[in-house]
């Protein structure tokens, strides 16, 4: 990898329409975006924004491709294509677009820990839900907005209806860890609805690479039957 000439872009950058990222760092970059999740080197000058590291299947070839770009206090504009067709970036104080979320929706969500777990990238399209508090009460999100419990069921089906079918997507279940488990159970009923059967319960690990949008968990099979939950009663 190529050390960039400037340092100017370091840090994280939001393109928000899509979700798409840029984490500049050292001699790298991370850019995941719909069509790409990956590590690559970068060269930048004055008029140019160069990716080292290509796929040369994907590049004609060739394994470095340039684009004009913008660049401001906190706003970076690449042009992919045509000049017409802008990728606005924006600086955001975040390690992740995961962080990036939470801060901006005032969610606090720490994750269970865990070692030793399978990834699920986010090259596949990915039904998220994300379970945590704000102000000590519990919210739920789906997908980018917040969801109250009786539009859950709503919110599922219109993912499911609008995802491309011919995409694998996975469920990821981000649940702060003192969340009670009947959140999570009472979920795995409208999941069961829509005929997802897997569901990764994504964990915290110190081998998680820190600046991509990768996340490690448990995969969880969703049982066809219902799961009922009894309380325990201890008589003396």
């Amino acid at each position: 990898m190529l050390a960039a000439c400037s340092t100017s872009v370091d840090g994280l950058w939001i393109e928000k329409e899509n979700q798409g990222l840029l984490k500049f760092y050292g001699d790298s970059v991370i850019n995941n975006s719909s069509i790409m999740s990956r590590r690559l080197g970068y060269r930048i000058t004055t008029d140019s924004l160069t990716w080292i590291g290509l796929n040369q299947d994907w590049n004609k070839g060739q394994t470095e491709k340039s684009f004009k770009y913008e660049l401001t206090n906190d706003s970076l504009f690449v042009w992919y294509g045509k000049e017409d067709f802008v990728t606005t970036y924006f600086k955001v104080d975040a390690e992740t677009y995961h962080d990036y979320f939470l801060k901006q929706n005032k969610i606090s969500l720490t994750l269970p820990k865990a070692e030793n777990v399978r990834t699920a990238s986010k090259t596949y399209e990915n039904l998220d839900i994300k379970i945590g508090f704000r102000d000590k009460e519990i919210v739920i999100y789906i997908q980018e907005n917040e969801t109250a419990k009786n539009e859950i069921s709503g919110a599922i089906s219109r993912f499911i209806e609008q995802a491309d079918i011919y995409t694998e997507f996975s469920c990821r279940l981000f649940v702060d860890e003192n969340v009670p488990c009947e959140y999570t159970i009472g979920l795995f009923d409208y999941l069961r609805i829509y005929n997802v059967r897997r569901i990764l319960f994504v964990t915290h690990s110190d081998e998680q690479d820190a600046f991509s949008d990768n996340f490690g968990g448990l995969t969880i099979g969703i049982s066809s039957n219902k799961i009922d939950i009894i309380e325990e009663k201890n008589e003396r």
